[in-house]
């Protein structure tokens, strides 16, 4: 990727003599379309400034456990500024967690991801919790690296103490 891209403007003047440099034109444009076409997007990549005043630098969720079949356990882990934090929680604390970040910051709610599905199976599938897994990952990126989400909801989330 680290080629440089050349932008030409080209004027094309309806002359009958340049018939040759229309077909000309015509396969250059062609080709180059072709060539835009098979670049890949570049990724985005979750991370947090340095120079940010947000306190969390990475979220990630490794693992999950399944509880005596009854129920499942998502194991976090949060870098902060000041050091680690190991979190565990079921699916529904992020469905209170989300509702409570829409209640109090309204104005960030588009930017909010919305959560993986509910599974109804009664025992899910390997297949499913990774899935559900990877959402939620997704999920807490978008939500613990945004500085301006910095309210009640995470401290309580990550079990911070609340200054009121």
């Amino acid at each position: 990727m680290g080629e440089k891209m050349i932008n030409y403007v080209i004027i094309v003047a309806s002359d009958p003599n340049l018939d040759g440099y229309h077909r000309e034109l015509k396969q250059l444009l062609f080709m180059t379309n072709t060539l835009l076409q098979n670049v890949p997007p570049v990724p985005i990549q979750l991370e947090n400034d340095e120079e940010s005043n947000n306190w969390c630098t990475k979220v990630s969720i490794p693992n999950y456990s399944a509880i005596q079949d009854s129920y499942v356990v998502f194991h976090i882990l949060v870098t902060t500024r000041r050091g680690k934090l190991e979190l565990f929680k079921r699916y529904s604390e992020f469905v209170k967690f989300r509702q409570s970040l829409l209640t109090e910051a309204p104005f960030k709610a588009k930017a909010i991801p919305k959560l993986p599905p509910k599974i109804m199976a009664k025992i899910p599938s390997k297949s499913q919790l990774e899935k559900r897994r990877r959402g939620l990952e997704t999920f807490l990126n978008f939500v613990l690296l945004d500085s301006d989400l910095m309210g009640s909801s995470i401290k309580e989330f990550v079990g911070a103490k609340s200054e009121r």
